[in-house]
């Protein structure tokens, strides 16, 4: 699925998909950190009461994963 992403924004909410089916997410996190990524997948997550699974390659993904951690939770 391909996402219409908008950080920043006044209020976050999940949108209609565009046409060329691209699905409007927007978010009030600023784009930094991953802070946004975060909030798009909590988003999501929310709004369709279901686990976001994100696909890719697993060491990359889990590199990505243990960066974040690393800046988050430190």
């Amino acid at each position: 699925m391909r996402l219409k992403a908008t950080p920043g924004t006044s209020r976050t909410a999940v949108g209609a998909v565009t046409d060329g089916a691209v699905l409007k997410v927007q978010v009030t996190a600023p784009p930094e950190d991953g802070k946004a990524n975060a909030a798009i997948l909590k988003a999501l997550a929310k709004a369709w009461r279901k686990t976001v699974h994100v696909a890719g390659n697993a060491d990359d993904l889990m590199q990505h994963f243990k960066d974040w951690m690393e800046r988050h939770h430190a």
